[in-house]
């Protein structure tokens, strides 16, 4: 603790950084509230069933379902939705 600096001044220091923190615990959840929501949005875009269905498997299955891409384009998503989001949630209050 330094003499000529105030008891409040570091009180308001210690607020500052625990702020900090928790904006950075804030939006990783709301990151990845919006990831899960964006992935159910766009699982089913782009899905072919097979045509010809074997035993065992379920006609309901898609051909190719397209994960990786699918992954990607949420997690790029998610991303811009949870910025602006946070943007919004930091103007009004």
């Amino acid at each position: 603790c330094n003499f000529f600096t105030s008891k409040g001044f570091l009180w308001y220091i210690d607020r500052i950084r625990t702020g900090v923190m928790l904006f950075g615990l804030e939006i990783i959840v709301i990151f990845v509230i919006i990831w899960w929501l964006v992935l159910f949005i766009v699982l089913p875009f782009g899905i072919q069933k097979d045509d010809n269905v074997k035993d065992g498997n379920d006609p309901g299955a898609p051909k190719n379902p397209m994960l990786k891409k699918k992954i990607i384009l949420t997690s790029v998503i998610s991303f811009i939705l949870s910025i602006l989001v946070s943007v919004i949630k930091n103007e009004i209050l």
